[in-house]
């Protein structure tokens, strides 16, 4: 899909090991770069292990953003960016050139933090920097992406009333795309002992935590014939693995990152995803791609890709209940209806970065509000 004139695009990409956000972005730079799109990239390492520097990280960041903008020698070009630091030290640049400003939104700290209070039950700070970067990031943009319907209402009632935002019509949605191929699902084993899956980038509370501390100190966990696979790793695994009580040799084992989410299909039966808040996660959809079986608390971001889905537990279930649902999978017509239930609703995210991402940057400026690929 060539463009006959080659639409510009500057992007600073913020190189910090996080697995999710950069594989996203770096899928988008080639997906751009397939549609036709002239991208250029100004990359910012800030892994430990290779730069400590001198400068703190959020002046870095803000630098290559500004660094990226500056560079489209004398060229009308679109900056976009997927962390908010580097977007505007970007955008600002861009915006007084004349020039197009794309900011992603990945995660909604502000949404996260509201939500989880409510769930858990006691108020949560919220850093005055998450209003601040958010703020600036709608002020500066020209389109505002965010990837789910019910992200871009959060963020417009919560914009409502700050000044020079308010009547701005900037957001639009932007769906994840499946990468995966859609696969058949694996054939069932005759072992009696199901096999779990627990696979997560953790970010605090966000990822229930506190309902598998709660699920594995369970008599019902103890007593149910099924072993637990956690994939993951950081300082907030390190605190759950600390934190649970000691379990039987055999029931739950920490397997550290999982570079490769198809070698779950020989790992593991199910998939327990226990998320108490989410924008738009990528391991749902990509289980949906491989065929396997989940269990999902029943969240806003969760029931934006599975209207309706057999494994749906409440975030506030006991463990009881838990257990009762990946029970469930157990049974071959039950768990097919499951799988087949799961990619009938991914199929329509195969090519949501298509048409819809070259439309953000072809008319970004007058995209508004609507469902790209929602």
């Amino acid at each position: 899909m060539e463009r006959p004139n080659r639409i510009a695009i500057g992007t600073a990409f913020i190189r910090q090991g996080a697995h999710g956000a950069e594989t996203r972005h770096l899928a988008m730079i080639e997906r751009l770069t397939q549609l036709g799109f002239d991208v250029r990239v100004e990359v910012c390492d800030m892994r430990p292990e290779i730069s400590a520097g001198k400068l703190p990280q959020w002046l870095r960041k803000f630098v290559t953003g500004w660094r990226t903008a500056g560079g489209a020698s004398g060229r009308r070009e679109t900056f976009f960016a997927f962390e908010p630091y580097s977007f505007i030290g970007g955008a600002l640049l861009a915006r007084l050139k004349g020039n197009r400003a794309v900011y992603f939104c990945r995660n909604d700290q502000i949404y996260h933090a509201e939500e989880i209070a409510r769930i858990v039950g006691r108020p949560l700070q919220i850093a005055r920097r998450y209003f601040v970067l958010q703020y600036l990031c709608l002020l500066f943009a020209t389109t505002y992406v965010v990837q789910s319907r019910f992200a871009a209402d959060h963020l417009r009632r919560r914009s409502r009333k700050w000044p020079l935002v308010a009547s701005k019509n900037c957001i639009t949605i932007l769906s994840n795309d499946v990468r995966l191929e859609i696969q058949a699902p694996p054939v069932t084993r005759d072992s009696k002992t199901l096999r779990v899956a627990f696979v997560a980038n953790p970010e605090w509370e966000k990822k229930g935590f506190f309902i598998l501390e709660r699920l594995f100190a369970s008599t019902t966990f103890q007593h149910a014939d099924m072993t637990f696979s956690i994939f993951g790793r950081g300082v907030a695994f390190e605190r759950l693995r600390n934190a649970m009580p000691e379990l039987p040799t055999g029931k739950v084992e920490y397997k550290g990152f999982l570079s490769e989410i198809t070698a779950l299909r020989q790992m593991v039966d199910v998939v327990l995803v226990p998320s108490v808040v989410d924008h738009f996660p990528n391991v749902v959809i990509e289980c949906a791609a491989l065929g396997l079986p989940m269990v999902l608390s029943d969240i806003e971001a969760h029931r934006n890709i599975f209207p309706e889905h057999g494994g749906y537990f409440c975030v506030d279930a006991g463990p009881e209940e838990i257990v009762r649902k990946l029970e469930e999978m157990r049974v071959p017509t039950f768990r097919d209806s499951v799988c087949a239930s799961q990619q009938d609703d991914i199929v329509r995210l195969k090519d949501a970065w298509g048409a819809p991402l070259a439309r953000i940057f072809d008319v970004g400026a007058q995209c508004g509000l609507e469902a790209c690929g929602a």
